[in-house]
């Protein structure tokens, strides 16, 4: 059954699973963005995992547990819950010097992660890998932008000032988080299993998303509960989106949770309706309902008789992207749409605003192609959660734009892009 869970990502070509299950990554910070990294590890399937951080917990965070407990401990609870066979060791403490590092983390990472704001704990973290000769990789996130930064060619030194110093004290922004995370998530994999056409980041700087909070006002409509729609729902309620719609006719299985990780405690339900629940417990007050339909021409009544402000497509079929672009065009509604390609490196999102520039199709051609065949259902599909995760944030910040553009700029009238060596463009 572990295996199953696994079994899309395995399925990429050159993929090799059991190097992901003998791993072991440390990461130096218990924040939000640190949060959202080790849950994707365990969501990869990595073997082990310590965190090192003296974050208290918080009611307010997604992942809460126990509030007795630090923000690393109600971390690996959680993790332990989503995965039952990894190995997760919470350390609340504050690092001071490399040899903090050493005394608590008892066997060699394969990768040590520094996700912090705090320039010092970037440098002790940096010397510990070069002790230890392993790679070394820092995250740093606030509500205005992401710096990731690898150590292959560079010295931490060169790249002090651009990437922490300006960070430091500065609170992660929950969209940069998720985009910054899947970004490091991926830096990672190249790390312990790389595959034949990878480079790592060296530097990558992004701050196309304000992450300013404000609750979103409006109504979406979104087809698709899988592997981004999953990610577009939890983010959709953490920033406080006041109405969603969810349609997905398809059931929670063991095979989705390699990259769908919310349906942990669902399994045989129908996806939308565990999604529009879990959305719910999350922001009471957001109104997020479901339909457990397939999405078709029948549905023209629904656009009649309510209003929608945004289509978001998380769809895996082109025929219903295109169907969504059709009553999209009809009654002018911006349309979103989403895609991950099945070599599991890459993914896009695109824009469709009425009056503003092309629709989906007419922007590029291969939205028309024919969806291949699928054997049974989308399990056998290869796909990785980190594209899904970086399609998702994007989603999620082209959503706010087009819902309050006063607050966060005009949404993209070109197509956005994400590819593992290239970073987002």
């Amino acid at each position: 059954m572990e295996r199953e869970r696994h079994s899309r990502q395995s399925a990429i070509k050159g993929w090799d699973q059991k190097k992901i299950d003998l791993a072991h990554i440390a990461l130096v910070g218990s924040n939000q963005l640190a949060a959202e990294t080790a849950i994707g590890l365990t969501e990869m399937g990595y073997g082990s995992i310590t965190m090192i951080g003296d974050s208290p917990a918080s009611n307010q965070d997604w992942f809460y547990m126990n509030n007795h407990k630090s923000r690393a401990e109600n971390v690996a609870d959680f993790c332990k819950l989503l995965y039952h066979e990894i190995n997760f060791s919470p350390i609340t403490l504050e690092i001071d010097d490399p040899d903090d590092i050493d005394s608590y983390v008892t066997s060699k990472p394969n990768v040590i992660v520094d996700l912090t704001n705090n320039p010092n704990s970037k440098f002790i973290s940096y010397e510990y890998a070069q002790d230890q000769s392993i790679p070394f990789i820092s995250g740093s996130s606030t509500k205005k932008q992401i710096i990731l930064f690898t150590d292959e060619n560079n010295k931490l030194e060169d790249a002090f000032d651009f990437n922490v110093n300006k960070y430091q004290n500065q609170e992660n922004g929950v969209v940069n988080n998720m985009l910054l995370s899947s970004l490091v998530l991926e830096e990672i994999r190249k790390a312990v299993m790389p595959m034949q056409y990878d480079s790592r980041q060296e530097l990558f700087s992004y701050n196309g998303i304000n992450d300013t909070e404000a609750t979103l006002p409006g109504n979406v409509f979104m087809v698709g509960a899988g592997g981004i729609g999953s990610n577009i729902g939890r983010g959709a309620s953490i920033i406080r989106t006041s109405n969603m719609e969810v349609v997905d006719f398809d059931t929670a299985e063991q095979g989705n949770l390699g990259n769908q990780f919310w349906y942990f405690d669902s399994q045989n339900a129908p996806k939308a309706v565990s999604l529009a629940n879990k959305m719910k417990k999350l922001n009471p007050k957001g109104n997020y309902q479901s339909r457990v339909e397939k999405f078709d021409h029948t549905w023209a009544q629904y656009f009649d008789n309510n209003k929608v402000d945004l289509i978001l497509s998380c769809a895996d079929s082109n025929e219903t992207r295109l169907l969504l672009q059709e009553f999209a065009k009809m009654y002018k509604i911006p349309f979103i749409n989403s895609g991950s390609a099945m070599d599991g490196a890459s993914s896009v999102v695109l824009n469709y605003i009425p009056g503003k520039n092309g629709t989906i199709s007419e922007q590029d051609p291969v939205w028309n192609e024919p969806t291949p065949k699928r054997k049974n259902n989308c399990a056998f599909f290869p796909s990785s959660t980190i594209p899904n995760r970086v399609a998702a944030s994007l989603m999620l910040n082209e959503m706010r734009k087009v819902l309050q553009p006063k607050t966060y700029g005009a949404p993209s009238l070109k197509q956005v892009n994400y590819d593992s060596n290239l970073g987002v463009y």
